[in-house]
């Protein structure tokens, strides 16, 4: 699953949201360097919870091989 980083319980803070904005962009640039489309499906899947199978995570390159 890839999603955006997030604070359970309530609002967050103005440093809270600093952090998160900051993780966010190093999650984005970490799976735009590695993900087929670059930062553009970088941003998409950010943008929504992305639910995958490893199959598909293989072919989006998240990760470069399955272990059964």
């Amino acid at each position: 699953m890839v999603h955006e980083p997030n604070i359970d319980g309530g609002a967050a803070s103005d440093s809270e949201r600093e952090v998160l904005s900051r993780m966010r962009q190093t999650l984005l640039t970490a799976y735009a360097r590695r993900v087929r489309g670059g930062t553009a499906k970088a941003e998409q899947l950010l943008s929504t919870d992305s639910w995958m199978t490893a199959d598909e995570a293989k072919q989006l390159g998240l990760i470069d091989r399955i272990t059964r």
